[in-house]
């Protein structure tokens, strides 16, 4: 029930941010979730944990302890509301009735959250705080402007708190006005690059290009003959990945192959911005399609322990991800994209096949088979039944329909 919960309050807050339903329609489905979305203001901060010392796939003890004391201090605050987001780590709405208290109920979240990550020095954190809004349809705006700030966690190892609005944008300079000793050579970091191409997403390639640029200065963007360094060497990196991971790079395109292609690159600012974020956004959409294939046979294993635990009612997502050394939230995102269901709705339904052969094939009660397949309460194993089968376990049995009863 609590990961059915949570995916829908993922649900919820997609919707939220695209932008389109109407007013009434979000607020019934708020309500539904028992969450309160009428304010008068609002704002998203996204937040994001990283282990310094696992990856982004392994299962901590310590990332799960500081996720659940997050979860637990947050709950507290009425007027805050978290939102999982899977391997894009979560999603805080805040809402007020003014300017005013939103920037108090803002900060004082921040100062608790960084007291709390203070406890974990293995543990760094990045959070890009969007605009405040006034209507709960511009939720799209003030989540466009956190993810702008967000996507600045490629450019830092820092662990901090990025306003959007300290965000500045940069301003051309002539060619004749350029010297290196104008450009600050440390936001040239290949190693910025590369954690966006082994971890990023493809939606905040373009955000990150956009303030990989503003960072390196006025001067450095100004310059056709620097920007085309720039563009070879961001190339190159994104090539060198590629065949690290053991990927073709010809769907890239060669911007040397004629002197019009490069060019055009190079012709303005955001003619260089949108070919580099185009050959980033497909370098990473090979990465996952590469995961993907690679993720069969760990969701074969998987399925494997579910088919010999079911009968487990102890059976969960977390303690299936520590079997197979993946976090909660990675195998959940795995597991859906490889089997298309969720893990809870592939192991309903394993369970309920199962229960449904036992009642055609023994002479068994159901609350017997109830517990055989997993459920100790025979209640609701009957309740869960109905609503999957559309009838009661005696009513399969006896092979009559629920508008039989």
């Amino acid at each position: 029930m609590e990961e059915n919960l949570q995916q829908s309050r993922r649900n919820l807050f997609q919707e939220l941010i695209n932008g389109t339903d109407p007013v009434p329609e979000l607020l019934r489905k708020g309500h539904k979730l028992n969450l309160e979305l009428s304010a008068s203001f609002y704002n998203i901060i996204l937040l994001r944990l990283k282990s310094l010392h696992h990856t982004e796939e392994e299962y901590s003890g310590s990332m799960v302890e500081l996720i659940g004391k997050l979860h637990l201090m947050l709950s507290d605050q009425s007027d805050l509301i978290s939102f999982d987001r899977n391997l894009d780590g979560m999603a805080l709405l805040m809402k007020a009735e003014s300017m005013e208290q939103l920037i108090q109920i803002q900060s004082s979240c921040i100062q608790k959250m960084e007291e709390l990550f203070r406890g974990y020095e293995s543990i760094s954190y990045f959070g890009g705080v969007g605009k405040p809004v006034n209507r709960i349809r511009e939720l799209n705006l003030s989540f466009e402007e956190a993810c702008r700030a967000f996507a600045c966690r490629f450019l830092s190892d820092r662990s901090y708190f990025l306003y959007s609005e300290k965000l500045e944008r940069g301003v051309m300079t002539k060619e004749d006005d350029f010297h290196m000793d104008m450009v600050d050579m440390k936001q040239l970091d290949r190693k910025k690059l590369e954690n966006v191409l082994r971890i990023g997403e493809k939606e905040e390639v373009g955000y990150f290009i956009e303030e990989f640029f503003k960072n390196i200065g006025p001067a450095g963007i100004g310059s056709t003959i620097f920007r085309q360094y720039i563009v070879m060497d961001i190339y190159f990196t994104i090539v060198r990945f590629l065949e690290e991971q053991n990927l073709s790079y010809e769907n890239l395109g060669d911007p040397f192959s004629d002197q019009d292609k490069i060019n055009r690159i190079l012709s303005s600012l955001d003619h260089t911005q949108k070919f580099l974020s185009e050959a980033i956004a497909e370098a990473i959409r090979l990465r996952e399609e590469a995961a993907k294939n690679r993720y069969k046979d760990l969701v074969s294993e998987a399925c494997r322990y579910i088919s010999e635990n079911y009968a487990d009612d102890a059976l969960s997502l977390n303690s299936l991800a520590a079997y197979v050394n993946l976090s909660p939230n990675h195998l959940s995102m795995v597991f859906s994209q490889q089997t298309g269901q969720t893990f809870i709705k592939y192991l309903t339904d394993y369970r309920i096949s199962k229960a449904k052969e036992q009642l055609k094939c023994t002479n068994k009660k159901s609350s017997e088979i109830g517990m055989e397949v997993g459920y100790k309460d025979p209640h609701y194993f009957s309740y869960l039944f109905k609503k999957t089968q559309g009838m009661t376990p005696t009513q399969y049995r006896e092979g009559k329909g629920a508008e039989e009863e």
